[in-house]
């Protein structure tokens, strides 16, 4: 797992054209079926933030669920690099919106990268269709900070969570007066088959529990039906009056402890300057 600084410029994006619900109509069946794509010239030392926001809606049977799998290539899908995905599900209500990012680095030599965005329903005989809004951005970085999972993917990594404070990401960022710091975070998670279960995400403000508490929320799935899901984050942290570096602190917590689950990726955590 590792930390980089980073900052912010929106330097590509693709949107539907109407970009509205219900203005589009592209079925997702088990092939991956290209979505959206961006073109981005990142320089030695660059990393670039992605952030991708489909809605979509289950087309056949929605018993017990079904699941829609995202993915971001570098490259070309299946035959370039697999950096980032993200599976989220839907029941009887049938309609979903799934955002998620990845911060891609590493970057030695000035090239032009080109990211593609597939979707999928990888469960036999199910089927689904994004209808809009379908959004995907680019951002080259160069000051702030952030986390990722080392393999950023749905099913990476099982990290249990309780109902005691469990420690997700943290960041440290130099801040100074009257900055304005964008705080997101996208995190996928799951369920064991079982009950309707809450889950309570928290960013802190120094260490969790004796820092501060600067936002929560809250997000809940089913394990027998959708039980497998990916929540996104967004706060701004502002009124900073010294300089010097602040430690952001990402957790989760079940509100129930007889229930359970587990992060499974992926698992991103930002902090970016907005002036």
């Amino acid at each position: 797992m590792t930390v980089f600084d980073i900052g912010s410029n929106i330097v590509s994006y693709y949107q539907l054209p109407n970009n509205t619900f219900g203005a589009a109509n592209i079925p997702v069946a088990q092939t991956p079926v290209p979505v959206g794509f961006i073109v981005i010239d990142v320089q030695p030392g660059q990393n670039v933030i992605l952030r991708h926001s489909a809605c979509w809606i289950a087309t056949g049977s929605v018993f017990p669920k079904v699941d829609m799998l995202f993915k971001i290539w570098r490259g070309a899908p299946i035959t370039g690099t697999l950096i980032a995905s993200a599976d989220d599900s839907a029941d009887v209500e049938t309609g979903a919106v799934t955002s998620f990012s990845h911060v891609d680095s590493g970057f030695t030599s000035a090239q032009t990268v080109t990211y593609v965005i597939t979707a999928e329903a990888p469960d036999p005989g199910r089927t689904a269709s994004i209808v809009g809004a379908l959004t995907i951005t680019g951002s080259t970085q160069a000051l702030g900070s952030f986390f990722t999972l080392p393999n950023n993917t749905s099913g990476s990594v099982s990290i249990p969570i309780t109902a005691s404070t469990t420690t997700l990401a943290a960041i440290t960022v130099q801040t100074s007066p009257d900055l304005e710091l964008s705080l997101r975070a996208a995190v996928g998670w799951q369920l064991p088959p079982g009950r309707i279960t809450p889950i309570l995400f928290k960013i802190w403000r120094g260490a969790p529990n004796t820092g501060n508490l600067i936002y929560s929320a809250i997000d809940t799935g089913e394990g027998n039906f959708d039980f497998r899901k990916v929540t996104a984050l967004a706060h701004v942290d502002r009124g900073f009056t010294t300089s010097g570096q602040v430690t952001y602190t990402l957790t989760a917590e079940l509100t129930n402890p007889e229930t359970s689950a587990s992060v499974i990726g992926p698992l991103t955590f930002t902090a970016v300057p907005e002036n």
